[in-house]
């Protein structure tokens, strides 16, 4: 029997494709029933990002697969990158590059799934680099996610909220207090774990302004992130619209890359 050449390995990502187990790095979130697993590190920043609203429940990667009919009517098999429930909603979350994710063969592909997805409720979501990363959300992000594991005592948070008293007060007056545990590392710690609030807007300092999470003060919301960058409030209507504007967004993206490129002699990464 003549057997198939397997096609050499040239990359990582070909080696990923040729395991049964691709993922190549893992989270664990506390609260999070799954261990989150990830494959590129917009996908990790993405893990990081969802833990952090308050709206956002039961993380998971690479957990489900399903067929879908693509335009020539052929069954073909979908598996997004995170899956998770905001609210009452389930929704399915691809992790790509803006400039991957507005290809026309990419939004054929999409546009397929969403067709499957939409006959069981499915909610079907793009994040991109665009939202990810040079937002004021995202640096907020970065700075206090390393906290999210961090211990606080039963007494610094009872400090922390004796201090709040349900008003709002900035970060340097929170250090200001006297005979207390609260300390800055305690404070982001606090604020990573979801036990305080701030606006993710504005850059995080010592004059940011904290508050306990209650019915006015949510917390971060999956829709800041989803809405945020240059084209996150637009990017459903790009990948799922008639192309023009999404072909537009794309010349773009390539004409800056372009422009790195030609800037930084050691080329874009």
């Amino acid at each position: 029997m003549h057997k198939k050449k397997k096609r050499p390995i040239k990359q990582g990502r070909d080696l990923l494709r040729q395991v049964p187990h691709r993922s190549i790095g893992g989270v664990n979130l506390p609260g999070n029933e799954f261990t989150a697993e990830w494959e590129s590190p917009n996908e990790r920043t993405t893990i990081h990002t969802l833990w952090l609203c308050h709206d956002v429940k039961n993380i998971k990667t690479q957990e489900i697969t399903i067929t879908y009919l693509d335009d020539e009517g052929i069954e073909r098999k979908y598996t997004p990158d995170i899956v998770f429930n905001k609210n009452s909603d389930l929704i399915f979350c691809e992790v790509k590059p803006l400039r991957y994710l507005l290809r026309k063969d990419t939004r054929n592909m999409l546009k397929a799934v969403n067709r499957e997805l939409v006959k069981d409720n499915i909610k079907f979501h793009y994040l991109t680099e665009d939202q990810l990363k040079n937002t004021c959300i995202a640096k907020n992000i970065e700075k206090i996610i390393g906290y999210k594991s961090q211990q606080i005592s039963e007494q610094t948070i009872l400090d922390i909220r004796t201090a709040i008293n349900n008003n709002e007060i900035t970060i340097k007056q929170l250090l200001e207090r006297q005979n207390t545990s609260i300390t800055l590392l305690n404070i982001y710690a606090s604020i990573a774990q979801k036990h305080l609030c701030i606006n993710w807007d504005a850059e995080l300092n010592e004059n940011s302004i904290v508050s306990l999470p209650s019915n006015e003060n949510r917390g971060l919301q999956y829709e800041e992130v989803s809405n945020s960058g240059r084209y996150g409030s637009i990017l459903q209507k790009l990948v799922l619209g008639s192309g023009e504007e999404a072909e537009r967004v794309l010349a773009v993206t390539k004409s800056e890359e372009q422009q790195i490129k030609t800037y930084n002699p050691i080329g874009f990464f």
